[in-house]
C-alpha cells in the first residue's frame, strides 16, 4: 500500500470541494471565489468538505484551505507533526503559477496570513512550508475555541513575481451541538 502524502491529501480536499475544478482559466483576473457560499458548511463531527476560497490574479492563483484538524489522516498528522483536537483547523495554502499552456504549477513563496479572533486581535497563523512530491503548499493551525466567524487576510509573494498577491475572506463555521 502507497503511503498518503500531504500532497495527495490537500489535492483531495480541494477537489471535494470544487476548488481545482472551479479553477476557469478563462476567468477574469482579480475575481474571487468564495468556495464557503458555494459548499455546504463544514461540520467538524462529520463531513469532510473544507471550506475555502480561491481567488484569481494576473498569472497567477491563490487557494486556501479549512480543515478540521481530528478529521485528517494519522499519516499526514504525523508526518506534518499537526496537533489534532476538535478546536483546532488546519490552514492550508497553495500559489499555482498558471501556465502558458492553460496548466497550474504550485510554486514557492513568501506567506502570511492573520485573523481577527473573537474581541478583535489579530492572531498570525504560524505556517511552514510543505514540500511532497515536488508541490509546495504552506500549513498551520489555529484554534476555534468557541469562534465561529473567521476573517482571514492572506498574503503570498510568488518567487519572481513583481507585486505581492493579498486576498481577504470570511469563512463561518456552523455551532457546534
Amino acid at each position: 500500500m502507497q503511503k498518503n502524502t500531504f500532497r495527495t491529501v490537500a489535492l483531495a480536499a480541494l477537489l471535494s470541494t470544487g476548488l481545482l475544478a472551479g479553477c476557469d482559466q478563462t476567468e477574469e483576473p482579480e475575481q474571487s471565489t468564495d468556495v464557503a457560499e458555494n459548499t455546504p458548511n463544514l461540520d467538524l463531527q462529520g463531513h469532510e468538505r473544507p471550506l475555502g476560497h480561491v481567488e484569481e490574479f494576473e498569472g497567477y492563483s491563490l487557494q486556501a484551505s479549512i480543515n478540521p484538524t481530528d478529521r485528517l489522516p494519522d499519516v499526514m498528522i504525523e508526518e506534518h507533526n499537526i496537533e489534532p483536537g476538535p478546536e483546532r483547523l488546519l490552514f492550508n495554502a497553495i500559489i499555482y503559477d498558471k501556465r502558458s499552456d492553460g496548466g497550474l504549477e504550485p510554486v514557492a513563496a513568501d506567506v502570511s496570513v492573520v485573523y481577527e479572533n473573537l474581541v478583535g486581535h489579530e492572531i498570525e497563523i504560524d505556517l511552514r512550508q510543505v514540500e511532497a512530491n515536488g508541490d509546495v503548499s504552506y500549513i498551520g493551525t489555529l484554534d476555534t475555541s468557541g469562534q465561529l466567524v473567521f476573517r482571514f487576510v492572506m498574503e503570498a509573494q510568488p518567487e519572481g513575481a513583481d507585486e505581492p498577491l493579498q486576498t481577504e475572506f470570511e469563512v463561518q463555521l456552523p455551532p457546534r451541538e
